[in-house]
């Protein structure tokens, strides 16, 4: 067996969670996970940022990037989902937000929308639909639901959905 197959097999069985801060009592300071995913044909990195300037700030940024790339680098299969967003929270946990997004299909657009976020030690829920203030005027939603139960003092479960339609009128 080659050593990058053995390099991606080890990688696919293990996985690895990095924070990109430290931990802080506030209520308010999340992680930021980075996932990485390794295939016998291709690697998928994935980042989620939803967060609040301050504790008590309004203002916010939600960042979620997705990036698929080919072992043997055929552009055609290497794919790039990234949305940046700027969001006001409105009332707890929904925010109007602005910003931008790009992909390998559509390119560079403009997008405003709504932001929802519900989170407490077992449950994660992101929901934000958005509409493309380019030509096409499309509309998306990125949907992240996430539930994550401890079973024992020291195991706990975790698990995702996560999916996002498109809608070009």
């Amino acid at each position: 067996m080659k050593v990058f197959q053995k390099i991606t097999f080890f990688i696919l069985f293990f996985s690895v969670f990095v924070n990109a801060q430290e931990h802080s009592a506030a209520p308010r300071t999340t992680p930021i996970p980075v996932e990485v995913f390794a295939g016998n044909n291709y690697l998928n990195v994935q980042m989620v940022v939803a967060k609040h300037f301050t504790e008590k700030s309004k203002w916010g940024f939600f960042n979620m990037t997705n990036i698929t790339g080919d072992y043997k680098n055929r552009l055609t299969n290497n794919e790039f989902v990234s949305q940046a967003l700027l969001n006001y929270e409105l009332f707890k946990g929904f925010s109007l937000t602005a910003g931008v997004a790009m992909n390998h299909k559509s390119g560079f657009r403009k997008i405003a929308g709504i932001q929802y976020v519900f989170a407490n030690k077992k449950w994660l829920f992101i929901t934000v639909p958005t509409v493309d203030l380019n030509d096409g005027h499309n509309i998306e939603s990125i949907n992240i639901l996430e539930f994550k139960p401890q079973l024992t003092q020291k195991l706990g479960l975790y698990t995702r959905f996560q999916g996002l339609y498109v809608y070009n009128p």
